[in-house]
Order: structure tokens, then sequence, then C-alpha cells
């Protein structure tokens, strides 16, 4: 087809393309429903107004448009930032402390960077330094982090403390070196704050810091130091840095407390994986109750069949409490390794072993057993072996048992 007089094909082309990008244009300047209806909400508006005079004992229905933006939010930025400017204007404003209380509740869910500098001016007051810091650690950026460690120099009492509880929350690792300031601080409950922070974000420095800090401190201190280093190893954990966590547990097995040993032990399994089978089987078989206390503890976390079938079948070579207390962990695994355990602990001379294996056959067990159970249930000269063995027929799960 030959184009039209004085219409090149190019020119009609052009001409296309020009309408189609008029078309986007309009369509680009035409508001999504949900981003008007967050933009131009007169229950929106009426909620906010009234919420800049709350009062204890107002109804909450009022701000009931505010929750519903609250729930849009999360699916469309606009409304969310629409919210977080009304929000954050409360804040600036003459509204109550109620309703900045309820600002900043919700800046915790839809806030951002902008909302930081608005509540960090809030740390320093006595009625609203939580809520603000509420909001922050919701918000949990590194810009809320930095107002935070900023506002260290800047709070005093209990907002003071307030921050640096938030600061260890957030495990911010910049403000070690300020907290490590604040250990030999007049006030001791700040110093107790800023021991378990360093404790919580545990670096390898906040380790350090707190190992030297324990070696000086009174007894008192002292033990909230260690509680406080068995805080670093298990963050140290998480974080990958296994060989920083087991040297501050393999310090702290030569503590006075018993407690702290054990905590210490239960650290170091999780901080040597590639040896956590071994250290369960020797805490299994040690005189130490403490330490069959930990490894039947670690013994239950246990998921893989091949780590439950590697203590399983020792179970026989531990001492008679190492036995009971390794039934005891496995009742609940349905796991060939255990069964095999469980059979052979019927034959132990102790009652409570025989019960215990009883228990675990209830998962393990399968219905080749059931003579023998029914054996024990009519023929046990112990009765609570008796009843042991007829809790377990009632229970049993496998198939052909019932």
């Amino acid at each position: 087809m030959r184009p039209q007089p004085g219409i090149s094909a190019g020119g009609k082309q052009r001409k296309s393309l020009s309408r189609f990008c008029a078309w986007l244009i309009a369509v680009a300047a035409v508001p999504a429903f949900g981003q008007s209806e967050a933009v131009k909400n007169p229950a929106l508006d009426a909620a906010f107004q009234a919420l800049s005079a709350l009062e204890l004992g107002q109804g909450l229905d009022t701000f009931g448009a505010i929750d519903q933006a609250v729930s849009q939010s999360r699916l469309d930025e606009t409304i969310r930032a629409d919210l977080e400017s009304r929000l954050a204007a409360v804040l600036r404003g003459g509204a109550t402390a109620l309703a900045k209380d309820y600002a900043c509740r919700q800046l915790a869910i839809v806030g951002s960077d902008a909302s930081t500098a608005v509540l960090a001016e809030l740390l320093p007051d006595a009625r609203l330094s939580y809520m603000a810091r509420y909001a922050l650690e919701g918000i949990g950026s590194q810009a809320a982090i930095q107002r935070l460690r900023e506002m260290l120099g800047k709070t005093q009492g209990r907002q003071k403390i307030g921050v640096v509880v938030s600061l260890g929350s957030l495990c911010d690792a910049a403000a070690v070196p300020a907290l490590a300031g604040m250990l030999d601080d007049k006030d001791r409950e700040l110093r107790e704050a800023a021991l378990t922070a360093v404790g919580r974000i545990g670096t390898v420095e906040a380790a350090r810091i707190l190992q030297s800090f324990a070696s000086t401190a009174s007894e008192t201190e002292r033990n909230a130091a260690i509680d406080a280093e068995l805080d670093a190893a298990e963050s140290l954990c998480r974080h990958g840095q296994h060989e920083a966590a087991a040297a501050v547990c393999e310090r702290l097995l030569a503590a006075d407390s018993e407690r702290t040993r054990a905590a210490a032990y239960r650290g170091l399994i999780a901080a040597k994986p590639a040896e956590k089978l071994t250290m369960i089987q020797a805490g299994l078989a040690a005189e130490a109750s403490w330490k069959r206390t930990v490894a039947a503890d670690c013994l239950v976390s246990l998921e893989k069949g091949e780590e439950i079938e590697a203590i399983a079948s020792r179970i026989a070579e531990f001492p008679p409490a190492g036995k009971l207390a390794a039934l005891q962990s496995l009742k609940d695994r349905s796991h060939p390794a255990v069964r095999k355990a469980a059979l052979v602990a019927l034959d132990h001379p102790d009652a409570a072993h025989r019960t215990a294996a009883l228990a675990a056959l209830i998962a393990a067990g399968t219905a080749e057993d059931v003579p023998r159970l029914a054996e024990l249930a009519s023929r046990a000269a112990d009765r609570e072996v008796q009843s042991a063995a007829l809790e377990t027929l009632r229970l049993m799960p496998a198939a052909g048992t019932a």
C-alpha cells in the first residue's frame, strides 16, 4: 500500500510512535488505585487529626484507617512512604505523648531511614525514649543504629541505659569501644547494661574486653562478666568464628562454678562442630553429672540419622548413668540403632534402665518386639517395669503392634 500524499512511510511511523509515547505518559500520570487511596484518604486524614489529641481512656477504633494503611503499606511503597511521613509529623508536632507513643509503634513497622532523625530526638525524653528505641530497633538499619550510637553521649540515666541495651540488641560492633568505656562507670546499672551489651555484640574484640574486665572485676561483677563472655561465645558461633568461640569456652571450663563449666562445655560443643559427637560421647561417659546433663541435652538436638546412630551404637559402652541419660534423650527417636540399644537395656538389672528402654521402644520398637513386651507386662517382677511395658504396648505406633 502506497503512503498517502504528503506523508512518507517514515513520517507515519514517527507519528504512531509519538501517539504511543503520549499514551504512556498519560497512563503514568494516573496514580494506581492503592496509591490514590493512601494519599487522598479522608478516613486516614480524620484518623490522624484525632490521633494528635489521643489521651488515656480513649478508644482506638478511631484509628482503624491507620491500621488498615499499615497493612496495605507492606505491598505498596507509596502508601508506606505517605504513612511514614504522617507519623513523623505527629512526632514533630504538638501531639500528646500518648499519640507520639502510638506513632512510634507504627514506625517500628513502616519506618525507614527517613524517620531515624525524628526518633533519635526523642531518645532523651523520659516519657518517649523507650518507644523511640522500639521504633529504631524495628527499623534496624545502619542509619538507625548510627543514630542510637550517636545518642550515647547525649542521653543520661535511664535513657542512656536504654540506648546501651538497644545497641546490644542490634549487635553494633562499632559501639564496642564506647561501651567498654562504661564498664568502670560509677552507675552500677549502666555498667551492667554495658557488660551485657558487649556480650551480645560478641565480636572478637568484645570477647577480649570481657576477658580483661573479668580478670580484675569484683566477685559480683565477675559473674556478670562470665555470663557476658558466654553470650559472646554464642554470638561468635553464630557468625562462624568458631575458633574464637572455642577459645572463650575452653578457658571458662576451668571456672570454679559448676554452672559456668556446664555452660562452657555446651558452648564448646557448638564451637567445634567437627568434634560434636566425640564430645557428646565423652560427656555421657563422664563421672561429673553436669557434663552428662549437657551431653544429654545436646543429644536431644541431634537431627541426622547417622549422628543418632553414632551415639546409640555406643550406649552399651557408657557407665550406668550415661546409659540412662542417653536412653532418656533418645526416647522419641524412631531409629534401628535406638531400638537395638533399648532391647539390650531391657536386660539391665536396674529397673530405671529397663523403664527408660521401654520408653524408647515406644518410638523405636517394631512388631517383632511385641511378644517380649507382653511378657514383661505380665511377668516382670518390678511393678514399675510392668506398667511401663503396658504403656509401651499401648502407645507403639509401629505397624502390626495395634
